[in-house]
């Protein structure tokens, strides 16, 4: 299993939360994105890893693919 399809069966839309574990990493060390597909407006925060397979592979809901300016740094005003 993928962890875009781990990410589509374990993390609730817009949950406001989180998400996934630091994996190994410590906290300060993950940076964290909020994900916006322009195609299905699915809403969910990531971290790096996710959102690299995001990028690779698509939405986890639409399948539509995205570039970086779906994505924004939790605590900044840039896209990233």
């Amino acid at each position: 299993m993928t962890r875009v399809s781990q990410l589509a069966t374990l993390t609730p839309i817009r949950c406001g939360v989180g998400g996934h574990a630091s994996r190994g990493r410590s906290e300060s060390s993950v940076s964290r994105f909020t994900f916006d597909c322009p195609e299905c407006s699915a809403e969910v925060d990531v971290d790096d890893d996710i959102r690299a397979e995001i990028l690779d592979n698509g939405c986890v809901l639409c399948r539509a693919q995205v570039g970086p300016s779906a994505f924004s740094r939790i605590g900044s005003n840039t896209m990233q």
